[in-house]
């Protein structure tokens, strides 16, 4: 972070005093621009993802926008997934087309010692980009609510660390996996909700509860999170600036502190 900031021509200075007695990571300052950052750390390591199999791959058409988590970590190593019967995927096929967010479904494992060894598929939420079909996400995506747990704990702690009548940003590094989970601390776990009209062609609506950090406009104080992936191939190691929604945000970001991150975010691209 410091390497960026100082390839942005930014002055900055760590541990200054807050509001009750905490400090503030970094002031960060360019000409009349000024930032309060602060910088957590997720800490751990990507999770290894294997292929999906084709069988399965192959029920992403069944015209559902959903992502759908693959959790193979109650397999044992190197176990794989058996291919189903046809009464089993029929009722796999039930439980893509009609699960609730939140449901779980077990496929049963192939060449495992134990006949009880068996990956997981979970509904997650709508894809986001409503391109209509099933998207199957596996490794620390399948199950991201525990990460989410960890990174709101950790955007809380931040958020007690925020320096009153400026903007604030957090800055957040963690592996390119946890990206879900980042989603989810923000702006709570995905949710059906019957209170609302669906959208055209969609049974039910999709809302978020009110467990997120930036959920009903909460702290109003937060003006946006910077997104470090420190892990991954080139794609997926790109910074991502996050930005409050300007209605939500007492201290939304002006034009040169948008621009000011965005040079930041470059720097710490080409650090990758």
């Amino acid at each position: 972070m410091l390497t960026a900031l100082d390839e942005c021509r930014c002055l900055w200075a760590r541990e200054i005093p807050g509001p009750a007695g905490r400090t503030s990571d970094f002031l960060v300052m360019r000409g009349g621009t000024r930032l309060a950052m602060h910088v957590k750390e997720l800490g751990g390591t990507a999770t290894p993802a294997q292929r999906v199999p084709a069988w399965l791959q192959s029920m992403a058409s069944l015209r559902r926008g959903v992502v759908v988590g693959l959790d193979r970590s109650d397999l044992p190593a190197g176990g794989r997934l058996g291919r189903p019967t046809a009464a089993a995927r029929a009722q796999l096929g039930q439980f893509l087309r009609r699960g609730s967010i939140g449901d779980v479904l077990a496929i049963p494992g192939r060449d495992t010692i134990s006949r009880d060894a068996h990956a997981l598929l979970r509904i997650l939420g709508p894809v986001a980009d409503s391109h209509g079909e099933i998207e199957f996400v596996q490794g620390a995506s399948a199950d991201p609510f525990l990460d989410a747990a960890r990174i709101r704990r950790l955007l809380d702690r931040a958020f007690a660390q925020f320096m009153p009548r400026m903007a604030n940003v957090i800055a957040l590094f963690g592996p390119h996996d946890r990206a879900m989970a980042l989603d989810i601390a923000l702006h709570g776990r995905p949710m059906e909700r019957w209170d609302r009209f669906p959208r055209r062609g969609e049974r039910v609506a999709v809302g978020r509860s009110d467990d997120g950090f930036w959920a009903r406009d909460s702290r109003p104080e937060s003006a946006g999170v910077l997104w470090v992936p420190t892990t991954g191939k080139r794609g997926e190691r790109e910074p991502i600036l996050i930005e409050r929604r300007a209605s939500a945000a007492r201290w939304s970001l002006a034009q040169d502190q948008f621009r000011l991150l965005h040079q930041v975010r470059g720097a710490l691209s080409r650090q990758r």
